[in-house]
């Protein structure tokens, strides 16, 4: 299963840090084709255990590269089965 996902938003004070929409449209090609999407975020001590995350955190993969499109980076994602995740409505984003 395949949808389109806003990966990160520009512009605005995330939890983890101001993006920049500049910045992300410059750095976009660090999000390519291929990058693992997973459930959630690493905890503290998960980062710091397992920085590599676990397989059973996997849910499946960008099949684009993102670019930095209106509001924020964006990416086709691969969603692996059994992972749960449904896509939005057609035309909001994730």
């Amino acid at each position: 299963r395949k949808f389109r996902a806003r990966l990160i938003q520009g512009d605005i004070q995330g939890s983890s840090g101001f993006y920049p929409a500049r910045m992300l449209a410059e750095s976009a090609h660090v999000m390519g084709k291929g990058t693992p999407v997973y459930l959630d975020h690493a905890g503290l001590a998960e980062s710091m255990d397992r920085p590599e995350r676990s397989v059973r955190d996997l849910a499946g993969k960008l099949s684009s590269d993102a670019v930095y499109e209106r509001d924020g980076l964006y990416a086709d994602v691969e969603v692996y089965p059994g992972r749960g995740l449904r896509p939005p409505p057609r035309g909001e984003p994730v």
